[in-house]
Order: C-alpha cells, then sequence, then structure tokens
C-alpha cells in the first residue's frame, strides 16, 4: 500500500533525525575530557554547563507539556535540530565560560519538544509493524549515536581539536532536516489515521485524562526514572574522566574507552528487552531483576575500584550495561501504555523531564562532589541512588498490580 510506504519512510527519518539530534546533544559530554585536557574548563565548570543545561532542557520539558498537541510535531523536531546545530556551532568559536554556558543553554531550550513530538509521531502516525520496528531502535539508537560522537570525538583529539567536535555535530542535525520536511509533506496527504490503532471506552478515557496528571503510579515512575538518570548519566559521563585523572590515560584514550563503554551498554539494551519478555511485559518486575546484580557492582566499585584500572574500567563497563537494561523500560514502555487514550506524548514529556532532572544532577553534582571530595565520593552518590532506586520499585508494588487491573493499560 502507498501508506505503508509513507509510514515505513516516516519511521525511517524518525530514527534518523532522533540519532542525527543525540549525536549534536551529547557532543558536549564527548567532549568533557579533552575541554579538561586542554585547560579550557576545570571539572566544575564542565559539569556546571552540562548540570544547567539538563535544567534548561527538563524545564523545557513541562512546556513541551502543553504545546505537544497544539503545535505540529514535525515543527517541534525541526526546531530542536536547527537549535542544536546552531549551539555546536557556537561552542566552537568560544573558549569563554559564560558564553559556553549560554550558548549551550539555549541549545537546550530549544530541544523543548522533540522527545514528546517523537513519541506521538510513533504513536499516531507510524503505522504496524513499522511503529515496533521503530521502538526497538529507539531504545538503542541513544547508544548508538553516542558511539559516533565518541569515535568523533577521539579522532578530533588526536588529529585535529575539541572544536571540531562541535562543527561536525552541528552539521549533523542539519543534514537530518530534509528527511523530516518530507515526511512531514506526505504524511500529511497520506496517512489520516494510525494503522491499527485501538480505542477504549469513553467512560474509561474520561476517567485517565481526568487523571492523567495526578496518577500516582506515574509519579512514582517519574522518580524511577530520575534516581536511574542520576546514576546512568553520571557513569556513562564521567566514567572517561574517571579514568583519566585517576590513572593519567590520555584524553584520546579515554574517549575511546567512552566507545567501548557505550558498546558494552548494547548488550545491557537486549538484556533488558530479553527480560523484559520473560517477565510478561511487566516493567516494575523486569526493573527489579536488572538492578539487583547492579547493587553488587555499585558496591564492588565503591570499595576495590582505585586499585587497578582494568578492574575499574571492567566494572563501570559492568553496571553500564544493567543500567542501559533498565532505561528503555521507563523511557519507552511505560509511555506507551497510555498510546490508546492518546496520551503517550504527555507521559512521555513527564518521564523525560525528570529524566533530564537527574542528569542535571549527575554533571553538576558529579563535578562539584569530584572537585571538592574526590570521585569516591561521587560513586557513594551512585550507590545510594541504585538503593533508592530498588527500595521504591519494592515499595509500589501493589500500587503496581492494582493500576494494571483496573485501567487495563495495554503495553506497545
Amino acid at each position: 500500500m502507498k501508506s505503508e510506504k509513507v509510514s515505513f519512510s516516516l519511521a525511517l527519518n524518525l530514527g534518523f533525525a532522533y540519532t542525527m539530534y543525540v549525536i549534536g546533544k551529547v557532543s558536549f559530554g564527548a567532549a568533557k575530557a579533552g575541554l579538561i585536557e586542554a585547560g579550557v574548563l576545570t571539572k566544575t565548570e564542565t559539569g556546571s554547563i552540562n548540570g544547567i543545561f539538563w535544567l534548561v532542557y527538563a524545564a523545557g520539558q513541562i512546556v513541551g507539556l502543553f504545546v505537544v498537541n497544539k503545535i505540529s510535531p514535525y515543527l517541534l523536531i525541526k526546531i530542536a535540530l536547527i537549535g542544536s546545530a546552531a549551539s555546536n556551532i557556537a561552542m566552537a568559536c568560544t573558549e569563554n565560560f559564560t558564553v559556553m554556558l549560554i550558548a549551550w543553554c539555549l541549545g537546550g531550550a530549544f530541544q523543548f519538544g522533540l522527545w514528546p513530538a517523537l513519541l506521538k509521531l510513533t504513536a499516531e502516525d507510524v503505522g504496524e509493524p513499522y511503529r515496533e520496528r521503530l521502538t526497538k531502535y529507539l531504545a538503542y539508537a541513544y547508544s548508538i549515536a553516542t558511539v559516533i560522537s565518541y569515535f568523533l570525538c577521539a579522532w578530533m583529539l588526536s588529529v585535529l581539536s575539541w572544536r571540531y567536535i562541535f562543527i561536525i555535530s552541528g552539521i549533523v542535525c542539519g543534514v537530518a532536516l530534509p528527511g523530516i520536511v518530507y515526511v512531514q509533506r506526505k504524511v500529511a496527504s497520506i496517512l489520516q489515521r494510525p494503522i491499527g490503532l485501538q480505542t477504549v471506552s469513553k467512560q474509561k478515557k474520561e476517567k485517565l485524562t481526568g487523571k492523567i496528571a495526578w496518577d500516582r503510579a506515574l509519579v512514582f515512575f517519574a522518580l524511577l526514572m530520575c534516581l536511574q538518570s542520576v546514576v546512568t548519566n553520571g557513569v556513562s559521563g564521567w566514567a572517561s574522566t574517571i579514568l583519566l585523572e585517576l590513572y593519567s590515560i590520555p584524553a584520546n584514550t579515554s574517549s575511546l574507552l567512552g566507545i567501548v563503554q557505550t558498546c558494552v551498554s548494547f548488550l545491557g539494551i537486549a538484556i533488558g528487552i530479553f527480560v523484559y519478555d520473560r517477565m510478561k511485559n511487566d516493567e516494575l518486575r523486569s526493573l527489579l531483576v536488572v538492578y539487583l546484580p547492579l547493587i553488587l557492582i555499585m558496591v564492588l566499585l565503591n570499595n576495590i575500584a582505585n586499585y587497578n584500572v582494568y578492574i575499574t574500567t571492567t566494572l563501570l563497563y559492568s553496571s553500564s550495561v544493567f543500567l542501559s537494561a533498565a532505561g528503555a523500560r521507563l523511557s519507552l514502555n511505560y509511555p506507551a501504555r497510555y498510546r490508546d487514550i492518546g496520551h503517550t506524548a504527555t507521559v512521555g514529556a513527564v518521564i523525560n523531564c525528570m529524566s533530564t532532572g537527574g542528569m542535571a544532577i549527575a554533571n553538576y553534582g558529579g563535578g562539584y562532589i569530584a572537585d571538592h571530595f574526590g570521585w569516591k565520593a561521587v560513586i557513594h552518590m551512585w550507590n545510594i541512588m541504585v538503593i533508592l532506586f530498588v527500595m521504591v520499585v519494592i515499595c509500589i508494588f501493589p500500587l503496581w498490580a492494582r493500576f494494571k487491573q483496573s485501567w487495563g493499560l495495554k503495553r506497545y
């Protein structure tokens, strides 16, 4: 069918645009070690820039809650791509901390609507079987884009300078724009309604719509997303710098290790999908299964990591595996339960807002704690967050059971 071809094209371009967008979004994190080694920024300054960026981005997600159903999601994606491209180019043109802070945070402000827009288009415009395939790809996309960004970073630091990391990242964001413009025109003329969209009764829809903002399950899942984000982004964002400082590894080598760490996360995503299927598509049970081994890894990292670079690297990589296994359950599977009542984008924005709050804590808090108390204290913080996560999961099991039974929401 002609509409199926357009649906495939939409899924392809959404996946490509998100990948290019993430390359631009994580470029500062990939360049942190190089910026510190070059003496452009201190650890506190790099943590401040990244942390405030995520705070601005989180505030933008709140704006996204109100505009995602009123403004074209295609326009929101284009705004995010253009803003990310501009902020990356601006970063390459200065070494001033204040200018860098403003430029990078403005980029975060422009990205306010991309994730809810992406979820909305995936749920409402992409038909089966491409919807399920796109959802699975999105689970891997962030890691794929991060690998590309760290690879570019390692190469640029070896042959050129940190400035080119931002220049190339800005260019790739612009590359995705023509595809979004193309599919917007095609979808507007052909796809009127998502293929295979199911509905619920008017009574249940009114019930869910009225309670959506205060749904207790959503509140607890948002808290879990925040805790998860603190540890995940702390490990992924600071691992290269930890190895750089504890063992005097060159900046380009630490960036290459960052690539390996991100590649390892692919294994975690696959484990997460496997566990989710074995747990009969139950997000909470899946999270508990993958977080229990993480407690042991964090305890070991806290107590024996300083003895050897290989032990430290292995433990950091192992934690990335299980953290990656948990991520998609919160950011993709849970919001998708609201697809049939048209709230996937809204719930996704709430979850993403809490995720970015956790990123801010991981970046600013991690940099501040490392500067004043050392990396050991940062690892202590990660341990606390992991234990709190498991405690919250255990506490909300009864609520989760009632949520699924009484509201009858389906998985994606």
